[in-house]
């Protein structure tokens, strides 16, 4: 099983997609308890929503499910968002707090660093290689982390989310230009509710 699957386009945007896979192996899976074997918090049908978003744009993929590893967290496994909930590198809670090992059955140091090298660091050398060989050929380059998420996640965030989320991490993962040039279009397009938010 290849943990990444990479479709190269010529134009300068990447769209990167870490959350889509379902790939679990048997022993991992034997280790889940009947709730993570659910996988519900997957970006469920990511390829399909962003087919044909951007002609000629490369795709990075994971193939491997997030409950094994979540290549969108710090390998050290500092949180994502410092003091609020979330989930950690190699989750042993769903988005709805709830366990998704069987008791006892948690990943441990040894393991957490073995899927880090196996997975998590495979996904970041084939996002790196496209990058630089995008960057290469246009002197710029665009990466957009694709993914989709359940309307209601209470135990994450407030309300129902919006359609459209346009997430800069503080401004640290988007210059502002580029983020203003985003949200005009959408805001122009005006068929989706849609919220520029600086968690994501």
């Amino acid at each position: 099983m290849n943990p990444v699957e990479v479709f190269e386009g010529e134009s300068p945007v990447i769209l990167g997609q870490p959350h889509g896979g379902t790939f679990i192996p048997a022993k991992v899976a034997s280790q889940f308890n009947a709730n993570g074997l659910k996988i519900a918090d997957t970006d469920w049908h990511i390829h399909r929503l962003y087919k044909g978003l951007l002609p000629q744009a490369t795709v990075v993929q994971a193939t491997f499910n997030r409950y094994l590893i979540d290549v969108n967290r710090d390998p050290s496994g500092k949180s994502l968002y410092p003091g609020l909930v979330t989930t950690e590198l190699c989750p042993t809670l769903d988005f709805e707090g709830q366990d998704i090992y069987n008791k006892g059955a948690e990943p441990d140091a040894q393991e957490i660093e073995s899927r880090l090298q196996t997975y998590h660091t495979a996904y970041h050398a084939a996002l790196l290689e496209q990058l630089n060989r995008i960057k290469k050929k246009y002197g710029i380059v665009l990466l957009f982390d694709c993914h989709s998420i359940r309307s209601y996640l209470p135990n994450l965030f407030e309300g129902a989310l919006p359609e459209l989320n346009l997430g800069t991490n503080n401004g640290k993962s988007c210059d502002s230009k580029i983020e203003k040039v985003a949200i005009d279009m959408c805001e122009k397009d005006g068929r989706y509710k849609m919220r520029r938010t600086k968690r994501v």
